[in-house]
């Protein structure tokens, strides 16, 4: 079984239509209106999954990869945020998917060689004044990606973790959001990760070309980073 959590929109909707022949468990906010016949449906946010009655309902069911496409963005953070508000980010980008893992690996049965795939943005390779949470919470989730394959690694539990660094995709989150780059189709995104499902484990750009934009980034002095990002208005 494949579990997609954050099905409904973006990268996820278009992962359910990729294993559409696969078993699939897809978890989002709001109902998937899906023609996938070997699929079981869960609505509910993330951070409020009843984790005890998804162990009695597929606690016998294998499971061969885990997706977090989740993602949550609020246009005014840059350092005002309400504490509602800081934790809508803060769990729905990091700790519930945290408590999530751990709770799977705890409480379920893995395939050989099984991926958790974690979705991070290239938004963190820069401290910017917008989006102040998001990045941090997934700058959290790219050491806690890292932390999670060295810790199942010695304890020899044959699961691999992949991070993407994903780049700007053409999804809802991004649609009034006006990009200095073209954006994705979640799709290819898609395709790309179902194609290498059985080798994906470690730090992905996507696209591709983003990992030549960090290491440019790594070049250029903070002082000219700082001008530039301000003429951008980054």
């Amino acid at each position: 079984m494949i579990i997609i959590i954050g099905a409904s929109k973006g990268l996820g909707k278009s992962l359910t239509h990729t294993f559409k022949d696969k078993e699939l468990l897809l978890i989002s906010r709001s109902r998937i209106n899906t023609d996938i016949n070997n699929h079981h449906q869960i609505n509910c946010d993330i951070s409020k999954l009843d984790l005890a009655n998804l162990k009695n309902d597929f606690a016998e069911k294998e499971i061969e990869a885990i997706f977090f496409t989740i993602g949550i963005i609020n246009q005014k953070d840059d350092f005002n945020l309400s504490d509602d508000e800081k934790n809508e980010i803060i769990n729905t980008n990091f700790l519930s998917i945290v408590k999530s893992c751990e709770f799977f690996i705890d409480n379920f049965t893995f395939k050989k060689s099984a991926l958790f795939c974690f979705c991070s943005s290239v938004s963190t390779l820069q401290p910017r004044s917008k989006q102040v949470l998001y990045c941090s919470a997934k700058n959290a989730l790219n050491s806690y990606s890292t932390s999670l394959r060295y810790y199942l690694n010695i304890r020899r539990k044959e699961i691999r973790v992949a991070n993407l660094m994903l780049g700007y995709l053409d999804t809802e989150m991004n649609k009034d959001i006006k990009t200095l780059l073209p954006k994705k189709n979640p799709l290819e995104i898609a395709i790309y990760l179902s194609k290498n499902l059985s080798s994906l484990n470690g730090t992905y750009y996507l696209p591709k070309y983003w990992f030549i934009i960090k290491i440019i980034l790594s070049l250029i002095p903070e002082k000219i980073k700082q001008i530039l990002f301000n003429k951008f208005k980054i």
